[in-house]
């Protein structure tokens, strides 16, 4: 059928027109299917390999963090130790009662100062 006696069919013309529109989302589907296939692989090995320095990055946060502990608690130890000899060395000497002897006297002249003159308060 002829529309307008000029030879333009407008049935085939839609037809026409339908088929390449259903050709082009094929087309773009097929394309979209073999890109998020291409990529999914590619992503899923990404994801694997950020995962992996993740738990590398945790390993080496646990190892620095075992170090620091083990660094703190052999401080603590040595320096007991050395407070420990020290304090055992004062008391073999004699020195460590007159230690305290003399802290205790400083404390109490402290005192005996504060209730004499009013210190810290406005006169």
């Amino acid at each position: 059928m002829v529309a307008g006696g000029a030879g333009f069919d407008t049935a085939s013309l839609v037809k026409r027109f339908i088929q390449k529109t259903d050709e082009l989302v094929d087309n773009i589907k097929d394309k979209w299917r073999f890109i998020t296939d291409y990529e999914a692989p590619q992503q899923l090995s990404k994801h694997k390999e950020v995962l992996q320095d993740k738990k590398v990055v945790t390993e080496l946060l646990d190892t620095v963090e075992k170090y620091n502990t083990a660094k703190t608690r052999f401080h603590k130890e040595k320096y007991a130790k050395m407070i420990d000899k020290s304090v055992t060395t004062l008391k073999s000497t004699g020195h460590f009662e007159q230690f305290v002897k003399r802290h205790k006297e400083a404390g109490k002249l402290i005192v005996k100062l504060g209730k004499e003159k009013d210190f810290g308060r406005d006169q």
